[in-house]
């Protein structure tokens, strides 16, 4: 019995992507497939089909495909490849312009590790560049420089690790793809081996309408008193793992990291919740640092299991406590350590800041 093909694909092609290099060191492109009621993404694999589909989204001539592969990994509905035929195609459809959508920095916490966006930021500040050992899908080791960048969007700031040979300036704006990645229980953003940059006009950002009460985001310790938090998500995690698994009510869970089903009450609970420290005495001032914090961090605050407490009573017990903390935090702007102290004692927070 012959294999059952998918169904042929009709559509209008856009936003043709760049050559690009895969870790394996194949060659690809995207583009975006405008189909009736529907847009899919689509990934092609096999090089000399470049032209045609460039053609395809200059001319916006309608096409059919066939003979592709359904996509099974992140972001990707088609995979496109040598086998594949793309032939023009008269549509009773009108071809409409496809935009390619932006993640709002805010929106990164919610994610899923491994997914790949596309964010339009403004940098605000970098740190030196490190170098740093680096093994490829062969296991060989190679030295490659990262650099630790500061961005934000209308939405929020954030941390951007950009790897060589991307480097990005200060004060300028950029639209990039990104893969999200997890850090303990946190999100975080970094370049790709292919990623693509487009330098832009400057853009509106949380941090330039207002510069005095920005919120200021940099690894290393501070101190200073909790004016604000919000409580980002529960989960549990992993037992093999100990990868993030969504919350859920089920007794029987799969990690969708590595597969493994488990029991989810055995699975270890945790929670994520972001805090604003004021550096000032007075809140008022607006010199804040935003830090992340998980279950051990809302303990020591709350002195009991944060788990087992709603939402509610995590903030109350904690907003209502006036006490001056030091914070540590690495580089993903993640509470590492936490202690109670004394403000009068320390350097002027302004220090911070020159």
């Amino acid at each position: 019995m012959a294999e059952k093909q998918d169904p042929d694909l009709t559509g209008y092609i856009h936003n043709v992507s760049p050559m690009k290099k895969s870790r394996r060191g194949a060659s690809y492109f995207n583009f975006d497939l405008q189909e009736k009621d529907a847009v899919r993404k689509a990934v092609c694999f096999s090089p000399e089909k470049r032209k045609v589909v460039e053609d395809q989204e200059q001319s916006q001539h309608g096409c059919k495909i066939t003979r592709y592969s359904q996509g099974s990994f992140s972001q990707t509905d088609i995979v496109i490849n040598k086998a594949t035929i793309i032939d023009k195609e008269q549509l009773p459809f009108p071809s409409k312009k496809v935009e390619v959508p932006f993640t709002p920095l805010k929106d990164i916490d919610h994610l899923t590790p491994g997914q790949v966006i596309n964010i339009k930021v403004k940098v605000i500040s970098t740190k030196p560049a490190k170098t740093v050992p680096v093994k490829d899908t062969q296991g060989t080791t190679k030295e490659l420089q990262k650099t630790e960048v500061l961005c934000a969007d209308h939405t929020a700031t954030r941390n951007l690790v950009v790897w060589e040979p991307i480097t990005l300036q200060e004060n300028h704006s950029y639209k990039l793809d990104v893969r999200v990645r997890l850090f303990g229980s946190s999100n975080y953003i970094n370049t790709m081996r292919d990623t693509t940059v487009e330098e832009i006009n400057d853009i509106e950002t949380i941090t330039s309408t207002d510069d005095e009460t920005r919120t200021i985001s940099s690894p290393g310790s501070f101190k200073g008193k909790i004016s604000a938090m919000t409580i980002i998500s529960r989960f549990i995690k992993c037992v093999d793992c100990r990868k993030k698994i969504p919350h859920t009510d089920k007794r029987i869970v799969t990690c969708p990291a590595c597969q493994m089903t488990m029991l989810a009450k055995n699975c270890p609970a945790d929670i994520t919740a972001k805090l604003s420290v004021s550096l000032n005495e007075d809140a008022a001032v607006g010199r804040n640092m935003t830090i992340t914090c998980f279950k051990d961090t809302l303990a020591y605050l709350t002195g009991t299991d944060p788990v087992l407490l709603s939402d509610d009573d995590i903030l109350e017990q904690v907003l209502v406590n006036e006490e001056t903390y030091s914070f540590d935090q690495n580089p993903q702007n993640i509470c590492t350590n936490i202690s109670l102290t004394d403000i009068t004692d320390t350097d002027s927070p302004e220090s911070l800041f020159n």
